[in-house]
């Protein structure tokens, strides 16, 4: 439940389980973040994720790219942050790893 009394029913797949401190919600047919506490600290905005890996999420909206992104979405294909690096694809279909900043180190 956040602040303003609203309850978040927790994905089926994600109950209880946190990633990076946060945890899943779903709310009108889009996924958000809740810490520990219950607090939403990421609202219901996105049509899917990914858990939070090294403190980022891979998250995506049907088509529309809004909010605070800590790398600016414009790959086809995205996986998780390992060790600091991701790998990511163009919709060329070309492949890269990319750093938490965005850059990419490996073509």
């Amino acid at each position: 439940m956040n602040t303003a009394g609203i309850r978040y029913a927790l994905r089926g797949d994600v109950r209880d389980r946190f990633s990076d401190g946060l945890a899943a919600v779903y709310k009108d047919d889009k996924y958000g973040f809740i810490n520990k506490k219950g607090k939403v600290v990421i609202e219901p905005a996105y049509a899917f994720f990914e858990d939070f890996s090294e403190g980022l999420a891979l998250v995506g909206e049907d088509g529309a790219h809004w909010g605070r992104y800590a790398i600016r979405p414009k790959y086809a294909s995205a996986a998780g942050f390992s060790e600091g690096l991701a790998v990511v694809q163009k919709k060329d279909g070309t492949w890269y790893v990319i750093d938490k900043t965005g850059k990419i180190v490996v073509k």
